[in-house]
């Protein structure tokens, strides 16, 4: 799943564009190559003036670019604005949760072992962390958080979740709930700011759900974001956090 942020305001534009006949077919040609604006009046009876009209429309959404030369303006798709396009279309069509989250069906994970112990760490795009070892998957204006592998398996089994208050806004690195084994109680430092949507029930009552799966089922709650384009600036991918876990599982375990 592909991290996108959708500016309903502003990706609206997009499908307004190509809202018309003429120009769904002249994007159309143009998804063949690049065309003169001859050639592309070559296929239409309309005048120049109504060609740059519709033109006009397609490069200021920026589906469009044109560049001069001589007496002729050539037009070639911008493939950026394109993939966002199609992205946005994914998107709002796709199916999600009730806080809007559409989860990947499948992770892929690295792994990182230390003597007995493995701890895996989700490498899809649309992850974040913190350094509190909390994840965040963001997915358009919603996210979904939860604990890492390390948390888990540095507190044992866990035995009780307390879920956040749902409606509840909470900045960024607020508690969002909590869990407790019989080693600690491990507070949930939200990866990003925004109100509480959803949280996982089932935790109530299997909160060792979590100790199965972190980043899969044993998920903590969904968060409609408040500020995320803010909130990335202090958060790691999973480039930047994967050293962090492993830094944190060598010393946890030369501690025990």
């Amino acid at each position: 799943m592909i991290y996108l942020t959708v500016k309903y305001e502003e990706d609206v534009n997009l499908f307004k564009a190509v809202a018309d006949t003429n120009r769904l077919i002249i994007v159309d040609m143009l998804s063949c190559g690049e065309l003169c604006a001859c050639e592309i009046l070559e296929k239409f009876k309309i005048t120049q003036p109504t060609l740059s009209h519709h033109m006009k429309i397609l490069c200021d959404c920026g589906l469009v670019t044109g560049r001069k030369e001589g007496k002729w303006t050539y037009y070639s798709l911008n493939e950026a604005a394109v993939g966002h396009f199609r992205d946005v279309l994914r998107y709002v069509t796709s199916m999600k949760t009730s806080a809007g989250v559409s989860f990947p069906g499948e992770l892929h994970y690295e792994t990182y072992k230390k003597d007995k112990s493995v701890f895996r760490l989700p490498s899809d795009i649309g992850f974040y962390f913190n350094e509190n070892d909390v994840w965040a998957f963001v997915d358009g204006s919603c996210a979904r958080i939860g604990v890492t592998d390390f948390v888990q398996k540095s507190m044992s089994d866990i035995l009780f979740y307390t879920p956040p208050k749902l409606g509840d806004q909470i900045a960024q690195f607020e508690e969002a709930g909590a869990i407790e084994s019989g080693k600690k109680v491990f507070d949930i430092i939200s990866p990003v700011s925004g109100k509480i949507t959803a949280y996982n029930k089932k935790l109530v009552d299997s909160p060792e759900m979590i100790n199965a799966n972190p980043y899969e089922q044993g998920w903590i709650a969904e968060i409609e974001l408040a500020d995320f384009e803010t909130d990335k600036d202090l958060l790691h991918t999973f480039e930047g956090y994967f050293p962090i876990l492993k830094r944190k599982a060598d010393e946890y375990r030369v501690k025990k």
